[in-house]
């Protein structure tokens, strides 16, 4: 599974598109004892791929790291994503979570969270676009090709694993930061990105930081 950049705002041959949007992402976050339960969503709109302007929603710099701001790899990886494998902002994307902080100790803090991620329209994919279509058209959101399956286009090209599918599947993320000393601490993640067809993602972090 691949989720490269997203195409730029200018298409082909210099021409210029119109390009707008809009995104909500939400959550309630509920304190019960030691433990911090959260319920987070977000939506944000995608290219409908219909010619004209694109109704993607636009983002300058890249933040956005899952619904809530809670997630290890979709969106842009946390604290942590140095290869960019997800797409890092939400244009085309939907997502509903849950999960939990615990801090059992003053020095512990522990976070686990699960998510699952859809394209807003099957075509909101553009690597589904850029399969189906003909080469050079502009199309604005994340791309995801994977792998596992192989469909034909109507102009006889095979799309492969998550182009056309409605759902990008489910992210398993879990952090865990213990202080030694002050501004000194050992952070630790895992994730994992499962897709509707194709291949896990996987990603494991163990890292001392200091901040200074």
């Amino acid at each position: 599974m691949t989720g490269p950049p997203p195409a730029t705002a200018t298409a082909t041959g210099g021409a210029r598109n119109n390009v707008s949007g809009w995104v909500a992402d939400a959550g309630v976050h509920i304190p019960v004892g030691p433990f911090l339960i959260h319920a987070v969503g977000s939506y944000a709109t995608g290219d409908k791929q219909d010619g004209g302007r694109s109704e993607a929603m636009p983002w300058i710099s890249p933040s956005w790291n899952g619904a809530g701001g809670l997630y290890e790899i979709v969106g842009s990886g946390g604290n942590y994503d140095a290869t960019e494998t997800s797409q890092d902002y939400p244009a085309g994307l939907w997502m509903l979570g849950a999960g939990a902080e615990y801090r059992p100790v003053k020095a512990l803090w522990l976070r686990a969270m699960y998510g699952f991620i859809g394209f807003t329209t099957n075509s909101a994919n553009c690597a589904f676009n850029k399969s189906a279509t003909a080469a050079g058209r502009a199309c604005y959101g994340p791309s995801y090709r994977g792998q596992g399956f192989t469909a034909t286009a109507a102009n006889g090209q095979g799309i492969g694993g998550l182009a056309g599918a409605s759902t990008l599947g489910h992210e398993i993320s879990l952090r865990a930061d213990y202080d030694l000393w002050t501004n000194f601490k050992i952070q630790g993640a895992a994730g994992w990105l499962i897709p509707t067809t194709g291949t896990t993602v996987h990603e494991y972090v163990l890292q001392l930081y200091y901040n200074f």
